[in-house]
């Protein structure tokens, strides 16, 4: 997969704010099952402290489902995101 080429990402849906596990709020969020389905399994690397850049590929790959274009996009955007606003416990 190609992840340089998700830079230009417009914004989503506002993230829902009853996320227990927020430390601020993206200006973006799931706006599908297979988003909620990223966001939580990105939620779970990060919660186990094993979120940094590299691990891209292998989020990408214990999905239960193949990712379309779109989802490879959320999902670099929501890693890069959750990178620079950590899980607060």
């Amino acid at each position: 997969m190609e992840f340089a080429a998700c830079e230009s990402i417009g914004p989503l849906s506002p993230f829902p704010r009853e996320n227990r596990y927020l430390s601020g709020t993206p200006d973006f969020g799931p706006t599908n099952e297979h988003e909620l389905a990223i966001a939580r399994i990105v939620d779970q690397f990060a919660t186990a402290g094993k979120l940094d850049g590299s691990v891209i590929d292998l989020l990408a790959s214990v999905l239960p489902f193949t990712m379309a274009d779109g989802d490879t996009k959320f999902l670099v955007r929501y890693v890069r995101w959750r990178i620079e606003h950590p899980i607060v416990k």
